[in-house]
């Protein structure tokens, strides 16, 4: 798979940057192709972690909420990374730095009531 992903990227670069003299937005389209191609190959993958997550979640025997939590926060994540990284493509730096900062406030939001668990559960071992 991931010589697949990079072939294609290395595909995508090399047309991209041959492109970019002639025309820059048949360059930059090139490279939007060449990512989504990239994220349709990973769609497999992601089905494939997904129904693994949910095989653990049916063994779990703790408070559920949490790994959906979890699962959540992974990926807010990706979409953070993905949008900054769209962000920067498009040579808007601040925009994508902005993202990313949103990014950590919001898993550090969401990880709240898990860190709240895990200290009570931690201070309840100690007592």
């Amino acid at each position: 798979m991931i010589i697949k992903i990079a072939v294609i990227a290395l595909i995508s670069i090399f047309i991209s940057s041959l492109l970019k003299k002639y025309n820059s937005e048949f360059s930059e389209l090139v490279s939007i192709a060449g990512g989504v191609i990239i994220f349709l190959l990973c769609v497999d993958e992601v089905s494939k972690i997904i129904k693994y997550f949910t095989e653990m979640y049916d063994l779990i025997n703790f408070d559920k909420e949490y790994f959906a939590l979890i699962f959540k926060i992974i990926g807010v994540g990706y979409i953070t990374e993905f949008t900054a990284d769209i962000a920067e493509d498009f040579g808007n730096k601040m925009v994508a730095s902005k993202v990313i900062l949103g990014g950590k406030i919001v898993i550090c939001g969401m990880s709240i009531p898990v860190i709240k668990s895990l200290l009570s559960l931690l201070l309840s071992f100690l007592s």
